[in-house]
């Protein structure tokens, strides 16, 4: 019989902890601006340590604006270095 833990964070085959992801919102104004959220966040966290929405490029050359969008990352700090790119 296989034991099983409500926190999922805790509940690995490896027996390791997973990193809780932290969520936020961002409006990204242009497609330079996306790329240059992409680039920080690869450059400092890498390819693993965040996740976003998808589809964000194809907007933006359908014609969109402004776009809301959520990431997810492994580190809370990122979130005021975002905001002010």
């Amino acid at each position: 019989m296989r034991h099983t833990d409500k926190d999922q964070n805790t509940n690995r085959k490896d027996g390791d902890t997973r990193s809780i992801m932290h969520s936020f919102e961002v409006v990204v104004k242009n497609l330079d601006h996306f790329y240059k959220i992409v680039h920080y966040l690869n450059s400092t966290l890498g390819r693993n340590g965040w996740r976003g929405q998808r589809k964000t490029v194809a907007k933006f050359k359908k014609g969109w604006k402004q776009i809301p969008r959520t990431f997810h990352t492994v580190d809370p700090q990122s979130e005021v270095i975002i905001k002010l790119l």
